[in-house]
């Protein structure tokens, strides 16, 4: 029985023993481990959950990314890229010209990059021959304000044995992207 002016007896500190405390230690510490493995099989490389795969879509086909809508519209080969103004650039194999409608779908400015886009072959990714892009356009980014569109070539220099299996347009080099099969 308490004491007047004692608090009641569920709010009394209640003694445990040294070996219920252990109990209790060593499961929380377990399951903590079992949380922290678990998160380390879905991210194994840490941070934040790994992108999803890019939407394959076909030549002609609209397809967004971000702000930015991407449509193939041509595939053009040729051994230089450039423009009188500015001067050419030469192609160590051949260069792949893809044709490129860019369409700014969303309410601000956006760039677009000619740097974040990708060129697959034979299971290998090529990067944009960057000296022909900026000689096509003076440079390698273009601001496309809301509503409008414009048609980029968007060059690589392949090997003349190499055929493109896809192109993967982005936004910006961490977005997801769209892939376009070019076969």
């Amino acid at each position: 029985m308490a004491h007047p002016g004692s608090p009641p007896n569920s709010l009394l500190p209640v003694a445990s023993s040294g070996r219920k405390k252990t109990i209790i230690l060593v499961s929380t510490v377990v399951a903590g481990a079992m949380l922290i493995a678990a998160a380390a099989l879905l991210y194994p490389w840490g941070g934040a959950a790994p992108q999803a795969a890019p939407r394959e879509v076909g030549i002609g086909i609209a397809s967004e990314d971000g702000g930015l809508q991407f449509s193939v519209v041509k595939l053009q080969w040729s051994r230089q890229a450039g423009n009188t103004k500015q001067g050419v650039a030469v192609a160590e194999g051949r260069f792949l010209l893809v044709h490129v409608m860019v369409l700014n779908t969303g309410e601000e400015p956006e760039t677009y990059r000619a740097s974040a886009q990708k060129l697959f072959a034979g299971g290998r990714e090529y990067p944009v021959a960057a000296k022909a892009a900026a000689l096509l356009y003076d440079s390698n980014e273009k601001v496309i304000d809301p509503g409008d569109s414009l048609v980029v070539m968007v060059p690589f220099d392949l090997a003349r044995n190499v055929t493109p299996d896809t192109i993967e347009l982005h936004t910006d080099p961490d977005s997801t992207g769209v892939r376009v099969a070019l076969r």
